[in-house]
């Protein structure tokens, strides 16, 4: 059983066109989880909840294989893309007691796993601080930071109920971070997270690889 099981969701954001810019985002986000966990020594499996039928130039199964560098499984799902249903779907499929969900078009340090599972170990909830990255490259504190990338065990997931499934786009970590401040679960404050050096959201057009979902 793996100490870790990383999970993520996925739909069409594997590759991003906008005009003549291509842009990679989950190939990227690969990339950095296999070394942040070669660097970390975390026995880790990453999960991958995928709508394949939102697939566009870059089909997950197109190019995973071939980039993995530690043990991984994909889930497809089909009808409209649910990101709560992909978060619960993965879990249900984690074999470790420890849970990172992660978004797909994050990069991911050595130092976010480290974190998350010590202080899953201390019995709290970790939802690491971030910074994003804006169109021109430039690192930014978020405004209004999400906390969609989230370590819970096994334990507190069951006691959550799981992600809220709604086919509606945004806001649904809102509710997860909530319950897990009203139980005094969390280890830091969302507000006043430290933030991870070199944990980056990629910057994408708000909008492209998400129309009509």
């Amino acid at each position: 059983m793996s100490e870790l099981s990383i999970c993520v969701v996925h739909s069409g954001r594997s590759v991003l066109c906008a005009g003549e810019r291509r842009i990679e985002l989950f190939p990227r986000c690969v990339k950095s989880l296999n070394d942040a966990v070669r660097e970390s020594g975390i026995d880790a499996e990453l999960i991958v909840a995928d709508w394949p039928e939102n697939a566009g130039e870059a089909p997950l199964r197109s190019w995973l294989p071939g980039e993995m560098k530690f043990l991984y499984s994909i889930f497809d799902i089909s009808g409209a893309f649910n990101k709560g249903l992909g978060c619960n779907a993965a879990a249900r499929a984690a074999q470790s007691n420890a849970l990172f969900f992660c978004d797909c078009d994050m990069l991911v340090p050595a130092a976010v796993l480290k974190n998350g599972m010590e202080h899953l170990a201390r019995g709290k909830a970790y939802f690491p601080g971030y910074l994003a990255q804006n169109a021109v490259g430039k690192l930014l504190k978020p405004y209004s930071p999400g906390a969609g990338n989230a370590f819970m065990s096994r334990v507190m997931f069951d006691q959550l109920g799981g992600w809220p499934e709604k086919t509606a786009w945004g806001k649904f970590d809102r509710p997860v971070w909530n319950w897990f401040d009203k139980h005094g679960l969390t280890a830091e404050p969302l507000h006043e997270r430290e933030i991870v050096p070199d944990f980056v959201h990629l910057w994408h057009p708000k909008f492209v690889g998400w129309e009509g979902r």
